[in-house]
């Protein structure tokens, strides 16, 4: 579900405020093989907001959720966090190469991808469907919005999604769903404020930074049962280095640290149900 990024000036962004050097081998009991350097060098694609972003022009690191968590696992494997910015579609071609340990940046975990990398799913995500915050109407499906006018971005898997439901609507002799779509994620929510729309389809994630900077202003109103898990991909030798990422998850999610980062970044607490375990 993660689309591509804009082209990123490839850069190595050192995060030495948000975490304390240690010498290398630290914490190698639990770590894994590509921390031994006293190092955790993770690529991304910093153009995904609330997951990594830039805040402004002249921001020369990103934020987000994903770089929280890099932070959190170099604490926990007690090494220092290092970013490689790069275009989306860079990002496991650069893994591959070694020019990084590890891709965290918004990646959904994909049985293409588990075919030439490792993958440790850290919090899951799904399509929601926001509407104004003094909308009503109580809606349990897509099949709900018969008749009813929806947004979301043109080129997106949601247009799929809408024709399939329409389908199953006209077959059933209802009335389908009235959709529009625009370029832009922006355009689609700017709809729904307007009251043009009755709903914009977006990731939950998304929709978390939106209440992040406006809260207040948007609603879920329809949440998509299917749920995708976003997942730290690694090479695949040595092969204890799964257990390793693994472990370290799990002791985010028992720590109450992941909770912490996701109650930051407005990401609903059930994102993490069934993570590390």
């Amino acid at each position: 579900m993660r689309r591509n990024g804009l082209n990123i000036l490839i850069g190595l962004v050192a995060l030495s405020a948000l975490a304390t050097a240690a010498p290398a081998g630290a914490g190698a009991e639990t770590a894994p093989s590509f921390v031994s350097g006293g190092k955790l060098l993770v690529c991304l694609d910093p153009t995904f907001p609330p997951m990594e972003y830039m805040e402004n022009a002249d921001a020369n690191q990103p934020v987000g959720f994903d770089v929280d968590v890099i932070t959190a696992l170099a604490e926990t494997w007690k090494v220092e966090p290092q970013i490689v910015t790069l275009d989306f579609s860079g990002l496991l071609p650069a893994l591959d190469a070694k020019r990084c340990d590890m891709m965290i940046s918004g990646a959904t975990l994909k049985p293409e991808r588990l075919e030439s990398f490792n993958g440790v799913p850290y919090l899951k995500t799904g399509s929601v469907v926001v509407g104004r915050s003094d909308a009503d109407g109580a809606f349990s499906s897509y099949e709900d919005f018969s008749g009813k006018t929806l947004s979301y971005q043109s080129g997106s898997i949601y247009e799929k999604i809408v024709a399939d439901v329409n389908a199953a609507l006209k077959t059933a002799g209802k009335a389908e769903i009235d959709v529009q779509a625009y370029p832009k994620g922006t355009d689609v929510v700017q709809q729904v404020l307007l009251g043009r729309v009755t709903g914009g389809i977006t990731l939950d994630s998304e929709f978390a930074f939106r209440d992040l900077q406006k809260p207040g202003e948007l609603k879920v109103i329809f949440s998509d049962p299917n749920k995708e898990q976003y997942a730290a991909y690694f090479r695949k030798e040595p092969a204890s280095d799964q257990a390793a990422v693994e472990a370290a998850v799990a002791e985010l999610v028992s720590s109450g640290r992941l909770k912490a980062i996701a109650e930051t970044w407005r990401i609903p607490a059930d994102a993490l149900d069934g993570i590390g375990q």
